[in-house]
């Protein structure tokens, strides 16, 4: 029993004002302040070069002077062998030389600093996309968290008015019932899943227990079949046997994430969730493997990143906060172990976690 109502609260529109300066920046390539920075980078570029090329004309000018000198005093010497032979005058090589040298100086110079311009315009770009991105992450995280809370507190609110306003039998009584307690575990999770960002942050230590993984996750399916009824779970476990030495806490978070997003990005009417437990070569492997909606290829990289989600968070129906898998990367790299994610065949994305066995 969730609040259907999508207007847009005053108050989500203060934060979507917030980081609306930024927001607005988001993919534009010629935005105000790369625009600034741009025609700074030319005008310095213009002018080394402009300063170069003088630098090139008076070195080669004080060159012409001083081959001029030298066969002047030559020609003033009356010595006619060495005016035919300048060229090969001793003190004339040494003034080609120099002007060589120093000419080698000026490009040598001239091409350092252009790189260095280059690399530096490289390092700015990327920081300004840097804070691009992480303002629109946190204008999306704030969205979202906005409605993840409004949307439970609401459905309470509306349920409690239902039993203050009405006389309702005993089976109205426990759907209504049920379906607080439902929004409260939602809304606890939520607040869980920041607290344990938050700690994972921290670097906090996990417990190190030795678990039987296949017991582990039949525990855990259990638990989520009773939750989703209309899904489809099916496990396979290669092996009677597959321990780890890990936070029982810590494994049971990162498998309750996996399997809710399988299910949360699957097709309502046909969700289908396959979870595989297997050893090999001194490691223990969790896959979850979905036929949902799949990721793109260029998000399989960023889908790990605090805050980050899919899409827009104006147009997006799916719930979350964008807190779930950075939350298990984190985790799965406290445990020495790694996670990857891969397109499923026909359709969808598998999640493999990889974790060292006991």
């Amino acid at each position: 029993m969730t609040n259907t109502n999508d207007k847009t609260s005053p108050q989500m529109t203060s934060y979507k004002n917030l980081f609306s300066s930024r927001g607005e920046l988001n993919g534009s390539t010629f935005s105000m302040p790369r625009i600034v920075f741009l025609i700074i980078f030319i005008y310095v570029l213009f002018f080394f070069g402009w300063w170069t090329y003088t630098q090139y004309q008076q070195m080669k000018e004080v060159e012409v002077l001083r081959k001029e000198l030298l066969s002047k005093e030559a020609a003033e010497t009356g010595d006619t062998a060495k005016v035919g032979f300048i060229t090969t005058n001793e003190k004339y090589q040494d003034i080609e030389r120099i002007a060589s040298r120093d000419r080698r100086k000026v490009l040598l110079g001239t091409v350092s600093f252009f790189l260095m311009l280059v690399l530096g315009l490289w390092f700015v770009d990327r920081g300004f996309r840097r804070e691009i991105a992480l303002a629109n992450q946190q204008r999306n995280f704030l969205l979202s968290i906005t409605h993840e809370l409004k949307s439970p507190i609401a459905s309470v609110r509306l349920i409690l008015e239902t039993f203050r306003k009405r006389e309702l039998n005993r089976q109205q009584t426990v759907r209504f019932a049920n379906g607080s307690l439902k929004e409260l575990d939602r809304l606890n999770q939520l607040v869980n899943n920041i607290l344990l960002a938050a700690r994972v942050e921290n670097n906090n230590q996990w417990s190190a227990e030795k678990l039987e993984m296949n017991e582990l996750i039949e525990n855990i399916l259990s638990q989520i079949r009773d939750k989703y009824p209309n899904v489809r779970f099916s496990a396979r476990f290669d092996g009677e046997s597959n321990f780890i030495v890990a936070d029982p806490t810590a494994i049971t978070t990162i498998a309750f994430n996996l399997l809710e997003n399988a299910v949360k990005y699957s097709p309502p009417d046909k969700a289908e969730v396959q979870i595989i437990v297997r050893q090999k070569r001194g490691r223990v492997f969790f896959k979850v493997a979905d036929k949902g909606i799949g990721i793109p290829d260029e998000d399989k990289g960023k889908i790990f990143e605090k805050f980050y989600r899919i899409g827009s968070e104006d147009t997006r129906k799916t719930k979350g906060t964008g807190l779930g898998l950075y939350i298990v990367k984190q985790i799965v790299r406290a445990h020495n172990g790694s996670i990857v994610v891969r397109n499923n065949t026909p359709q969808g994305s598998v999640f493999e976690v990889t974790l060292p066995v006991a």
